[in-house]
């Protein structure tokens, strides 16, 4: 699995200043939940932050991109304009991916990005179909762009409470987010932190490669 992860305090996109340690967290969030045998399905469970995700649970995914960003769902679903979503230009590491239904179906998809690179971008989905490799429901992608841009009504956005200045204007913030982390470890093993670190080389290796 492939992750990525920010060394600076903030970046800027768009006219949004995002705070990095927030994204991280979205990030190790979202992959901690690959291997636990979470099912897919439409519980409906609030999936509070301290709900923890394992076998016999299920979550949708929608469900999935709250849960990720360490809060209980809202009312607005990812759907913005709203104080919970902010849309971006275009994929960012520790943002959400959303498209509309595609024909034939009534409901969309979401998705979490957690690398961006090369000109691709990489993603975790709580999905019932394929392409795989899944991990019950948990489903990565290292393809975004064959796996999401050719969708309908594709945007991507990102958790307002990871927004710090709008504009340049301060963007207030009703979660304290690395308390938060702090008080739900994401990655406890060792094993997981391997498999995160060689993803994260590997993936490095490849851009360096693509850009020789």
């Amino acid at each position: 699995m492939i992750v990525d992860r920010y060394s600076t305090d903030t970046i800027r996109v768009g006219n949004l200043t995002l705070d990095a340690a927030a994204l991280n967290a979205y990030i190790d969030r979202a992959a901690s939940a690959y291997g636990t045998g979470v099912e897919f399905g439409m519980s409906g469970q609030n999936w509070l932050p301290d709900t923890p995700l394992g076998g016999n649970s299920k979550i949708d995914c929608t469900g999935f991109c709250w849960w990720a960003t360490y809060r209980s769902r809202g009312g607005s679903g990812l759907w913005p304009p709203s104080d919970n979503w902010f849309e971006l230009p275009g994929p960012v590491a520790g943002c959400a991916v959303r498209r509309g239904a595609l024909p034939g179906q009534s409901n969309g998809h979401a998705g979490m990005v957690v690398a961006v690179g090369g000109g691709n971008f990489a993603t975790l989905d709580s999905s019932s179909t394929d392409p795989k490799p899944h991990s019950g429901a948990i489903r990565y992608s290292d393809n975004g762009k064959a796996l999401w841009m050719s969708k309908p009504d594709l945007h991507f956005v990102v958790s307002g409470q990871a927004v710090l200045a709008i504009d340049g204007v301060p963007h207030k913030r009703s979660l304290n987010l690395l308390l938060a982390a702090a008080k739900r470890p994401i990655i406890s093993t060792l094993a997981v932190l391997a498999v995160v670190g060689g993803g994260v080389w590997w993936w490095r290796k490849r851009r360096k490669g693509r850009a020789a």
